[in-house]
């Protein structure tokens, strides 16, 4: 008999934390967002803050949405830093400046639910897996590409996390031993050279001013010449690290999101072309690239498909789980 999943027969909360604020969404047993709101409020170095914001937005989505708890599965939170997703906690998190926070527990404590916390990239790859252009991959990677440069790793299905679940902090990679400062306290490494803060920088040195980021975006429309060479250059840099993890992972599929994919072409093009023509033994000629422009809902729609993947993918689950199967109608 077929089968389908009834995507109203449950709901998941899925939140993005940033150092600004919080994003929250509701969607069904699809993938499909049915609440979508935001709440500014600076949370660097302020781990307190954030539960308290997570537990507020949770209930007002939750009553936006008008529904009963009962149908609602669990809460899902990404941010940015190495996880600890049996425990979840943050064992550090440069963007938020925390160290060791313990989020999950406290969460569920206060909501009365289960809460999953995982690194913000990798729950990109979750949400791709489940719902988006990997699902029928069995390896391939999630370059995001912005402030920070993140990097989510999926091989054969499964979610790469490294021993400490610190995989994927692809930014954090040296290149230049004499290169700028990065926020994280060492020289030289990817991010503080390519990341959208140092291209900022180093634009607004070109432009005599302090330049903002819709400044740059606008500057990268009108094809500022000085601007351009830039970005051009960033993009190569980036471009010759991903050609090298290519090289080394040899996945079927990258994808490219975050807010860096606004700089468009000038920034992108440049990635492209050194994974086709840098990988070893043209590895990077057989990669299907998708580039997907994506913002803060987007990320929270990723934590929401990892509270979909822990729910239905648990051994021994009893047989409500299967309330979520209907006879499609002809």
């Amino acid at each position: 008999m077929l089968l389908s999943v009834d995507p109203k027969a449950g709901f998941v909360v899925g939140i993005k934390l940033r150092g600004d604020g919080v994003t929250t969404v509701i969607c069904d047993l699809a993938a499909q967002i049915v609440v979508t709101q935001e709440l500014h409020v600076p949370l660097v170095g302020d781990s307190a803050a954030a539960i308290h914001a997570i537990e507020i937005e949770v209930r007002r989505a939750i009553r936006t949405a008008r529904l009963p708890r009962a149908k609602v599965l669990g809460v899902g939170v990404g941010l940015s830093g190495i996880i600890d997703t049996n425990r979840g906690t943050c064992n550090f998190s440069h963007l938020l400046q925390w160290s060791n926070v313990e989020l999950a527990e406290p969460l569920r404590r206060h909501l009365g639910m289960p809460v999953w916390v995982e690194n913000d990239v990798n729950t990109l790859a979750v949400a791709e897996k489940w719902a988006g252009d990997a699902h029928d991959a069995h390896d391939f990677v999630i370059l995001t590409v912005g402030r920070g440069i993140g990097l989510g790793i999926v091989i054969d299905r499964s979610l790469y996390r490294g021993a400490n679940g610190a995989t994927g902090e692809f930014g954090h990679m040296i290149v230049d031993p004499g290169g700028p400062l990065c926020e994280c306290g060492r020289f030289g490494c990817l991010e503080a050279m390519v990341g959208e803060d140092a291209l900022r920088r180093r634009v607004g040195e070109r432009q005599g001013r302090e330049i903002s980021r819709d400044d740059l975006i606008a500057l990268v429309l009108t094809e500022d010449p000085p601007t351009l060479e830039v970005i051009e250059s960033a993009g190569k840099k980036l471009g010759l690290a991903v050609a090298n993890m290519i090289t080394l992972l040899n996945p079927e599929m990258l994808i490219i999101c975050g807010e860096g994919t606004d700089l468009g072409g000038p920034f992108l093009d440049p990635i492209v072309s050194a994974v086709r023509e840098q990988t070893f033994a043209n590895l990077g000629r057989q990669v299907e690239i998708k580039v997907q422009r994506w913002g803060d809902e987007t990320w929270a729609v990723g934590a929401a498909t990892l509270v979909l993947r822990e729910s239905f993918s648990m051994p021994g689950a009893d047989d409500k789980s299967l309330a979520i199967w209907h006879r499609p109608t002809t």
